[in-house]
């Protein structure tokens, strides 16, 4: 069996009354020839109780070694022993191979721009009436190159959506690679055809081709809907659920802070590493070499692009990211729909029917932070998580930057009422573990938003991979906690609404035997406000 644990040591801060300055991040790898069970690993079937008593932690830069002392006294091996009993499942797992797939994605921002201005021509026709379809802006692009109107209402022939479809099609699924498809798109000099290709990127990634079965007359009565597969119970999956919450990483001993005797050292750091040895024996370990940099009192990660800068995005760089008053997904399908009907209101109004052209109402959820051609920075990010793999697979150590490691990133808003920064992520968590009881209980701490996630239509074999560019989205309320109350439910007998109680599970039920709660930490949170 191959098995070994990448360490990374993440910077954290400079400042002496820091309660640590960095800390030593544990991911295990486990690769059986077969699937096969936690009790068949030497180095993790008892990792906790092997991290406290067999295992030396030292810190190094660029300059040697950095006398430091780890803080064990969180981890718990009966915690461990609960949560990753020797019964528990191991399987291999690799990086998914995605770059072969055919990818969908669209600009979030044009559709978004492209809604609003629509609406906003339609209201500078006539602020208070319903506009005649004539009388819209888009119907001169609609009518081509004809400057004489009336003949240009003889010649309009009826629009034949199916073709104009098939047409969209021919770019935007042509089977090319996204950033050929989107470099298309972007040198497209009709503005009008632009827009319907920007458009038809937003229709398909929702109305998918392979999600389509056959048209049927009548519905079939004894269609039911398929079941989702039930999560794996599985060893590195068990890993990653913990992932959210620092403090039950750091009692399962997959997370050790580390505290350095003299913090100035660190502000010359250009890089940090960990060394693991077990008695003398440092094989089971790969250990990167963090970049970093100081800034301030802070030790952070070092960027290899553009989009990070001293630990935050760079969200104010508008050639990246935007920010979006209107709910883009929804306001692009409406608009998608109002350009491709137009051509047939133009033929309605020809014959002196009863017609208008009033864009569909929009809906403003809060504010949306997407960041452009996100798809083409997950393909990269794969590609690069790729020569990782490989690098630690043969028992390399790469150095590694911000992009590598950030697992995601918190949200803070400015409030002007009461002049201070607050974060969207404060909250109070509650852990237990089946068969060790509660681990802690309404603990402050900060959750996170993973961003953009990548998806694909379910039941279809190699159907295209599906990546939003939605960073996060506020409506005013926590990122990180429920709303206080219960959901509203009419999936009852009677299918009225009605509150919804909670759904107790069985322990034997749970995929991983791990319960967590949240609440939003009083007072955290400011108000959603426009402008």
């Amino acid at each position: 069996m191959n098995e070994f644990c990448i360490v990374c040591a993440l910077p954290h801060s400079l400042a002496a009354n820091a309660p640590f300055h960095a800390s030593l991040f544990f991911a295990p790898t486990i690769r059986p020839p077969a699937p096969t069970t936690l009790s068949a690993s030497e180095l993790f079937v008892e990792w906790a109780q092997t991290l406290t008593t067999d295992l030396e932690l030292q810190l190094f830069d660029q300059d040697g070694e950095i006398e430091c002392e780890p803080l064990l006294e969180p981890v718990d091996p009966e915690l461990w022993r609960a949560y990753f009993p020797p019964d528990t499942p191991v399987a291999s797992f690799m990086v998914p191979r995605w770059e072969q797939r055919k990818w969908r994605s669209f600009d979030a921002r044009q559709v978004h721009d492209i809604a609003r201005n629509l609406h906003m021509a339609t209201i500078y026709v006539d602020p208070t009436r319903k506009p005649k379809p004539r009388a819209h802006p888009l119907a001169d692009l609609m009518l081509g190159g004809f400057r004489d109107v009336e003949r240009a209402k003889l010649l309009l022939p009826m629009p034949d959506e199916k073709r104009l479809t098939a047409q969209l099609d021919d770019v935007v699924e042509s089977g090319q690679p996204l950033a050929s498809i989107l470099d298309r798109i972007a040198s497209e000099r009709d503005p009008l055809r632009r827009m319907q290709l920007e458009l038809h990127r937003c229709r398909r990634f929702y109305e998918r081709p392979e999600s389509q079965d056959e048209y049927r007359d009548r519905p079939n009565p004894k269609a039911k809907v398929p079941e989702v597969a039930p999560a794996r119970r599985e060893f590195h999956e068990r890993c990653a659920a913990a992932g959210d919450h620092g403090e039950l990483l750091r009692r399962l001993g997959l997370v050790v802070d580390v505290r350095v005797t003299n913090p100035r050292r660190l502000r010359r750091s250009q890089w940090l590493a960990a060394r693991i040895s077990r008695d003398g024996d440092r094989s089971a370990f790969r250990c990167p070499k963090q970049r970093c940099h100081a800034a301030g009192d802070a030790l952070v990660t070092t960027p290899s692009g553009a989009d990070w800068a001293d630990g935050a995005l760079r969200i104010g760089d508008a050639q990246r990211f935007s920010v979006l008053a209107l709910d883009a997904d929804g306001s692009a399908l409406k608009a998608e729909r109002f350009v491709s009907t137009l051509p047939r209101l133009l033929r309605v109004e020809q014959h002196a029917d009863t017609v208008d052209a009033a864009t569909p109402a929009l809906r403003s959820p809060g504010f949306t932070v997407t960041s452009t051609r996100q798809a083409l920075t997950i393909q990269e990010s794969l590609q690069r998580q790729r020569t990782l793999e490989a690098a630690f697979d043969n028992a390399g150590e790469p150095e590694l930057f911000t992009e590598d490691v950030a697992r995601g990133f918190r949200v803070e808003v400015w409030d002007d009422h009461t002049r201070r920064w607050a974060s969207l992520h404060h909250r109070l968590a509650s852990a237990s573990v089946t068969g060790f009881g509660d681990v802690y209980t309404d603990l402050p701490e900060q959750g996170f938003s993973q961003g953009v996630s990548t998806h694909e239509t379910p039941g279809v074999k190699n159907s295209p991979i599906h990546a939003h560019e939605a960073l996060f989205g506020w409506e005013g309320w926590s990122l990180s906690a429920p709303r206080p109350g219960k959901p509203i439910s009419n999936l009852g007998e009677d299918r009225e609404e009605a509150p919804q109680e909670a759904v107790d599970v069985d322990d034997d039920d749970l995929v991983h035997p791990l319960r967590i709660t949240t609440q939003s930490a009083r007072g955290t949170l400011p108000r959603l406000r426009s402008g």
